[in-house]
Parts: C-alpha cells; structure tokens; sequence
C-alpha cells in the first residue's frame, strides 16, 4: 500500500494523529506565538488577540489559565485554539521578515 504525502509527512514527523490535544500542545502553541514579542513588541500580541478570536476568548474565560483551557475544551475546541495560534506564528513569522 501506498502512503499519501500527508501519511509520509505525519510518519516521518513522529506524530500520533490519534493522541489527545492538552494543555502541553496549548501552550507549546503560544509559546511559538509568544516569541514574537521579543522582535515585534506589543504588537505581536495585539495581533493574536485580533486574529486568534477564539483562543482570546478563552484566554479571558480561564483568565490565562492554559491548564483550565485545556481541561474545559473539547478536543475540537483545543484543536481551533491551536490552528488559530499556528496560523498567528504564520502571519507573524511573514510580518517579521
């Protein structure tokens, strides 16, 4: 049988596509945005909080809380909060170059 280029990029990265998101994956997530605020500033976090609409109103239901975040969430609301994060490193990423 032959593997997909998804099934080799997955494989090849070691990632279990059947293990549960958590608080490690969160915040690992915005960490990555997070060290964008060295070079940009403020204004990286002003960005995530305009384009990551989701996990910002999360952030101010758990009052920051990453380990409540995760523990509240579903596995499909920790997997937005993480997409709407990897897409803000992205477009930082982008901006900062």
């Amino acid at each position: 049988m032959k593997m997909s280029d998804l099934d080799r990029i997955v494989h090849l990265a070691g990632i279990n596509l059947n293990e549960e998101l958590g608080y490690k994956d969160l915040q690992k997530a915005y960490d990555q945005v997070y060290d964008y605020v060295g070079t940009m500033g403020d204004s990286a976090l002003e960005y995530l909080y305009t384009h990551a609409p989701t996990f910002d109103a999360a952030m101010d239901k758990y009052d920051g809380d990453f380990d409540a975040m995760a523990k509240n969430a579903s596995q499909q609301e920790l997997q937005t909060y993480i997409d709407e994060l990897e897409a803000t490193r992205y477009e930082l990423e982008l901006n900062s170059q």
